[in-house]
């Protein structure tokens, strides 16, 4: 892995690093995102940063996964207090209709502000 700062600059002057390398996500949106953060820096003069995105990822598995925001370990780690609803996919009608209830959604939401922290489905 490669150190970078927000803006995904190395610690050697006019060297990026993006994508798999800078471990902000090895993901092909990542990685675009990643691109655009620099671009965005150095053709157009902006001031971009990757610490700004929401971070989204899915796993195509059976049951497939995916997740968008903070993880409820994230949550507890930074102190914040939130209101966390689950419900298993045998309560999902299109779940039970595809014969497809293992799993479960998640939704974590901030109790002060009402502001979705993160989802799991």
């Amino acid at each position: 892995m490669i150190d970078v700062d927000d803006q995904l600059r190395t610690r050697v002057d006019g060297v990026w690093a993006l994508g798999d390398v800078n471990g902000c996500g090895a993901f092909t949106h990542t990685s675009w995102n990643d691109y655009e953060v620099i671009a965005a820096n150095v053709l157009d003069g902006e001031s971009r940063s990757g610490d700004d995105r929401i971070m989204t990822y899915a796993v195509f598995v059976d049951p497939p996964f995916a997740r968008v925001g903070m993880s409820e370990e994230e949550v507890r780690r930074a102190g914040r207090d939130a209101l966390i609803a689950t419900m298993p996919m045998s309560r999902v009608g299109r779940a039970r209709e595809r014969g497809k209830t293992d799993g479960f959604m998640k939704a974590l939401v901030d109790a002060r502000t009402q502001r979705i922290l993160g989802t799991v489905i």
